[in-house]
Order: structure tokens, then sequence, then C-alpha cells
């Protein structure tokens, strides 16, 4: 079960994957900008933070055609393989480890990505952590309640979160979450966290809050 694969990682944060550690939005960016170029005002940085705050693939998701063709490499393995890493983020996750506030991946891509997804985390020597992914049969639209679901039920396990997604820390902020809320990728002026949530865009500033929160 998930609660005896976190026995044996040290209680602490669990990590989102895409667009914390793997530049998946920038992947998508470029793909679509192949088949349907982006207007000049759009950029990488736009499309990500946008999609970030909303949900919205920024200018494609108004296109059917260009979004039919996005929604072929959402649970594309070999799309995934090939996502470089963010920019400090396996040095900053290491740096977590080592600090014992690092307990597991949480993600949600299928189960049928993880052995993909388990090889692009050790072929870029993030940290060996149990990897929780969404079961195939729970729909995509669900997981912000599956995330939830997860969070609540391993409260003992995992102390909080850190996720790119502002629905996501949103929803648990609603559900009244207790853990240590982080959102990695815009900066405080971009989301206001109302208190419960430590908003910081790259992985050297999310990392120093972090330590300075639990050691």
């Amino acid at each position: 079960t998930i609660a005896e694969e976190l026995h044996s990682s040290p209680t602490g944060l669990a990590v989102d994957i895409d667009d914390c550690l793997s530049q998946t939005s920038n992947g998508y960016f470029d793909f679509l900008h192949a088949h349907f170029p982006a207007p000049d005002y759009l950029s990488k940085e736009l499309f990500r933070k946008h999609y970030a705050l909303t949900g919205i693939a920024l200018h494609w998701q108004s296109i059917p055609n260009a979004y039919d063709l996005l929604k072929t490499k959402v649970n594309c393995p070999k799309f995934h393989y090939q996502l470089p890493p963010i920019p400090d983020a396996i040095t900053q996750t290491n740096k977590l480890h080592t600090n014992n506030l690092f307990t597991c991946y949480l993600t949600a891509r299928p189960e049928t990505m993880r052995d993909i997804t388990q090889r692009w985390l050790h072929e870029h020597n993030f940290p060996q952590k149990p990897l929780i992914m969404r079961h195939n049969d729970i729909g995509f639209t669900l997981h912000k309640e599956w995330k939830t679901h997860i969070l609540h039920t391993l409260h003992t396990h995992i102390i909080g979160i850190i996720d790119n997604d502002t629905r996501i820390l949103s929803h648990l902020q609603q559900q009244n979450y207790s853990g240590h809320m982080y959102l990695f990728g815009l900066s405080p002026h971009e989301y206001n966290g109302n208190g419960t949530i430590t908003v910081r865009e790259t992985w050297p500033e999310i990392t120093e809050a972090i330590i300075r929160d639990h050691l």
C-alpha cells in the first residue's frame, strides 16, 4: 500500500512533477507552436503561468484542432520522457532530501506512466522516493479532489505539498487542509496565498522558505 511505501521515507513534503520538476508547459508550448504558431504576445512563461492560474492552455484551447492535438500528449510516455528538468530542481530536491523534508512524489499522472516517470526521475538524479500516481480509473478532471483525498488520508506521513497548480492549493484551502502548502513557479505579487500558501517563483527561493519553516 501507499502507506507502507511511505514508512521507508521520513515524514515530509510531497512534491508534484509536471511544472515543478519537469518543463511540461514548455514542452506543450513547443509542440503546439510547431503545428499552430503562437501569436507574438504569447511567451512560454506567460503560457505556463496562465495555465497554473486558470487551468487553461492560453490561445490554443480556443482552437479545437490544436487542443485535440495537445490532449494526445498529456499521457504520452515518450513526450514526457524527453522533457528537461526545471532549473535547480535536482539540486534543491536533493537538498530537501538531505534535510529529511521530502517524503514522496505526488502527481496526477496516471499509473500507466509509472515506468517512464520513475525512469525519468532516476536518470536525472532526483531523490529516490515513493511515487504516488492517479489510478487509471480516476479521470483527470477529478485531480484536485484526488490529491486532496491523498493528503488528508496520509497526513501522518505527508506534512504538506509543493505544487505549481493554484487550483490544487486553492481547493486544499477550501477544504481546511492543515498541512503546509507551497506554490512553485509564481511570484507573491502574481498569486496571493492568503497567509496559508507560501508562494515562490524559483527552487532556491522555495527551498529557503521550507528550511526556514521546518528547521
